[in-house]
């Protein structure tokens, strides 16, 4: 469950291929000072990621351009389910 201090942001992932992509993604990530948890699915090609309210959307698009893939963030929310950040496409 999300707090006011947690957020969880959405991204698709443009470009895996296979389990390894996933486990890339996921690590830089994980990498990322204040992500808590960093889920990906291959077949929906998103990440779902839990963070402090610090994290930025720049930051986590950052990591997953850094292990070569593109993304689109979705909207942050918190535990209200009330959204904290804007739509961002990355490339």
């Amino acid at each position: 469950m999300d707090t006011p201090l947690h957020k969880t942001t959405e991204f698709d992932i443009i470009g895996m291929t296979c389990a390894s992509c996933v486990g890339r993604v996921e690590k830089a990530l994980a990498r990322v000072e204040g992500v808590e948890l960093a889920q990906v699915n291959l077949a929906t090609e998103r990440a779902t990621v839990r963070h402090g309210g610090e994290v930025s959307l720049e930051r986590m698009q950052q990591a997953i351009a850094a292990a070569g893939y593109e993304s689109r963030s979705h909207q942050a929310t918190d535990s209200d389910g009330v959204p904290t950040a804007s739509t961002r496409p990355v490339i």
